[in-house]
């Protein structure tokens, strides 16, 4: 597959066997069919997480010619070690903007003239490592984000967060006294 764009912008195109997407991430690639007219699998993993055996964990599509007549079959293809931190950080190094194609960037540090805008909102942000249940956590404001089981995206749409996350409870100016788990989401005002 070739990357071709990365959260609205063009990348160089440098072509790729696997693809380390984390949370919140957006790519767009290009895959082309030049393979025999069989089906194929795509398979995405779990990152640090020992997935040996547990093919529920892994999420499995198909690739499928028009003119295949042979069902995908075989193991699913092994990716990159999920430990293999060195691979993901040269690979997150690798892919680069195109500065020469016509897509919006944001501005470069320093370039963009903010003398008149007026600040209404100041958020207070101190992260550190805490113990929760008898583990470290990384912590902001001594809160340790916890993933729902339901994606946030999706909670907001169809039911605006009930039950899934708290609005506007994470401590913004201060921290909080004890650690804690929280599904937090703050409401900011933005133009």
């Amino acid at each position: 597959m070739v990357i071709v764009e990365t959260e609205g912008s063009y990348t160089n195109q440098i072509t790729l066997d696997s693809l380390d997407v984390h949370v919140g991430q957006s790519y767009s690639v290009l895959v082309t069919a030049n393979q025999n007219e069989v089906d194929y699998y795509i398979v995405a993993t779990p990152k640090l997480l020992n997935n040996t055996g547990s093919r529920n964990l892994n999420g499995v599509g198909v690739l499928h010619y028009s003119n295949s007549i042979t069902n995908v079959s075989g193991p699913l293809p092994a990716g990159p070690d999920p430990f293999d931190l060195e691979f993901s950080v040269n690979q997150a190094k690798s892919i680069r903007w195109n500065m020469t194609a016509g897509a919006a960037r944001p501005n470069p540090q320093g370039t963009s003239n903010v003398t008149n805008v007026t600040l209404s909102q100041t958020f207070i942000l101190q992260n550190s490592v805490a113990e929760l249940q008898g583990h470290p956590r990384y912590v902001v404001n001594n809160v340790s984000y916890l993933t729902p089981n339901t994606p946030l995206k999706l909670a907001d749409y169809l039911n605006n967060g009930s039950r899934v996350y708290n609005l506007d409870q994470f401590p913004v100016k201060s921290v909080n006294d004890n650690a804690s788990y929280g599904i937090s989401v703050v409401t900011g005002n933005h133009k």
